[in-house]
């Protein structure tokens, strides 16, 4: 009878450490889990527009290239409605928060970003071309 208490008590000793291990383990773990899933909160694919504001002939097809290449989802190519944008801009037209400007501008090097939240549009970032897309895309010097 003692011999069945002790190792029933041994038992429950046993299951509670593993308990508290295995939730110490979860608790550790939980940040980095929460990080990984905040990060994959963009879709896998922007859809950006890309517009030249220079003057240089087929700027905003060669760097559709560029953006295609680094994962982004071109689905427009033109000219913006002026030529002498001096810096490029990354425009926001779905996201009050600007997130998927943001992350545009952060992987190419933007440093201009504005929101014109337009619903109608079947895309999230303008990417306007200004004569500083050169530093942006050095790719383009060759």
């Amino acid at each position: 009878m003692k011999k069945e208490r002790f190792f029933s008590f041994l038992f429950f000793l046993l299951l509670f450490s593993v308990l508290v291990y295995v939730s110490s383990l979860a608790f550790k773990l939980l940040p980095s889990l929460i990080k990984k899933f905040k990060r994959n909160e963009l879709p896998p694919t922007i859809r950006v527009e890309v517009l030249n504001g220079t003057v240089e002939d087929k700027l905003a097809k060669r760097v559709a290239i560029l953006l295609r290449k680094r994962g982004f989802d071109v689905v427009f190519i033109g000219n913006a409605g002026s030529q002498d944008f001096e810096e490029t801009i990354a425009v926001e037209r779905i996201a009050e928060d600007s997130k998927h400007a943001k992350y545009l501008a952060k992987k190419i090097g933007c440093r201009h970003i504005i929101k014109k939240i337009d619903p109608n549009r079947y895309l999230e970032v303008t990417l306007i071309l200004g004569k500083d897309c050169k530093k942006i895309f050095p790719e383009l010097r060759e």
